[in-house]
């Protein structure tokens, strides 16, 4: 993944999506001389062979290349049919406990938004639930055979003990499928704990998924300014599938959305907008690069946020990056965490 060619693929693979070809993918597979393996990887990691299979030209890749996205894809509709069903019953559990229910990110927009489940991979089941439900969302959990849990930041992992990872590439069906409870809606952008829950739970409102389940759902406000934010912490970090970049295709270009994402997260909206604008174009509504009278971040910041990876494309940890994170952070603590934290990164995939 630290080579040019992912990082070309990276990119084509997001231009074929966004076009509705998969002529750009031709044309990297050619100038990089990529090999099956390199496809299998980017194609793998990015998430995106439902998309891919559906392409009305896809048979220019020739069979081999056509038969291993292929199978990809299946297995990426097998887990998102078990996901769907996970959520189906959870919402139908909560609905019996009396729990509001509310999905997060691709588990809301997998059912809602997507044409088809399999084109919305994700490795887990986010909802975000009160303080005072945690104790009857455990019980709930324990009793459909979620026991195993862990506290993992400001969220809890719940898993079932007996499942494990397939020792496969990319997707499979049989993959754990985890349920994270969130109490907030926060991340780290900047070097600082950014938290937009009071905002996010305004915008929700009564509704459903499937049709039928009873959910709490976000509003077109609340979904942006999730997803937003989010996208800022991982585009300005590693870098960000582009499966989950794909959502953004779903967020409204209105106005009053616009103005709640920038009144909220600054530096990081415009952050999100230019390096999606920059890696994905044609993704994200064109409303969002009329900035008008936004102020954008100084020269110097705004050069090193444009430095940043923002797609995942396998960029190595360097001493250019350190710069960029005394540059962007808000303490000199968060600096050396993401230090450590990247490095830890580098040494394991070394």
């Amino acid at each position: 993944m630290r080579g040019p060619v992912y990082a070309g693929l990276s990119r084509a693979l997001g231009a074929a999506v966004v076009q509705g070809t998969i002529a750009p993918l031709c044309e990297a597979i050619a100038r990089r001389r990529a090999g099956p393996d390199d496809i299998g990887l980017a194609v793998g990691v990015h998430g995106v062979a439902g998309h891919l299979v559906a392409l009305p030209d896809v048979d220019a890749l020739g069979d081999d290349l056509r038969d291993l996205i292929t199978r990809e894809a299946c297995q990426i509709a097998r887990r998102a049919e078990r996901l769907t069903d996970d959520i189906r019953a959870l919402g139908q559990a909560a609905a019996v406990a009396g729990l509001p229910f509310t999905p997060l990110k691709g588990s809301w927009l997998r059912s809602e938004r997507y044409r088809s489940p399999a084109l919305r991979p994700s490795s887990d089941v986010d909802l975000l639930v009160g303080d005072e439900d945690l104790g009857a969302w455990r019980r709930v959990l324990a009793e459909r055979g979620y026991t195993r849990e862990i506290k993992a930041g400001r969220h809890w992992v719940f898993s079932r003990p007996d499942e494990s990872l397939m020792a496969v590439a990319g997707e499979h069906a049989e993959h754990p499928r985890p349920v994270e409870l969130h109490t907030r809606i926060t991340d780290r952008v900047f070097g600082a704990d950014v938290d937009v829950t009071d905002a996010f739970r305004a915008d929700l409102r009564a509704g459903q998924v499937m049709a039928t389940v009873p959910a709490v759902v976000p509003g077109e406000a609340g979904l942006a300014l999730h997803l937003f934010l989010h996208a800022s912490a991982a585009m300005l970090d590693r870098g960000m599938r582009l499966a989950q970049l794909l959502d953004f295709a779903f967020v409204a270009g209105d106005a009053p959305t616009r103005a709640v994402v920038r009144e909220r997260l600054g530096d990081a909206a415009w952050a999100v907008v230019h390096l999606l604008s920059r890696d994905v174009p044609g993704l994200l509504a064109p409303a969002w690069l009329d900035d008008g009278d936004v102020e954008p971040p100084t020269g110097l910041r705004q050069r090193v946020i444009l430095s940043r990876p923002g797609l995942l494309r396998g960029d190595p940890y360097r001493l250019s990056t350190l710069g960029g994170e005394l540059l962007l952070a808000r303490s000199p603590r968060s600096v050396l965490d993401r230090v450590r934290r990247s490095w830890g990164d580098r040494r394991a995939h070394a």
